[in-house]
């Protein structure tokens, strides 16, 4: 890991930087600005707390990832939905 983050140096900030918000703030936030709570961050429970911290980093590139793809699906639907209808238009002979 150390290699990795020798080559990638944003990536070890990117993940502190997370941590300490999802910490302060007891929430992360995706790149398309989706709260994702954690409400373990602040219990007075170690164990929790801990992992409460390192799931901040790792929620906020999932749901980042995930507002990706839901974009990318919606394109894709408009797309197939235009498609369907140019198809069935040159079915009707209205093109």
């Amino acid at each position: 890991m150390d290699l990795y983050f020798e080559r990638y140096p944003g990536v070890l900030e990117y993940m502190e930087r997370t941590r300490a918000q999802a910490k302060e703030q007891g929430y992360v936030e995706t790149l398309e600005g989706r709260r994702l709570y954690l409400p373990d961050i602040k219990s007075s429970n170690a164990g929790a707390a801990c992992g409460g911290g390192a799931r901040g980093d790792q929620c906020s590139m999932q749901g980042t990832a995930a507002d990706i793809i839901k974009r990318a699906m919606i394109a894709v639907d408009a797309w197939l939905q235009a498609e369907q209808s140019a198809r069935a238009d040159d079915y009707a002979g209205t093109r």
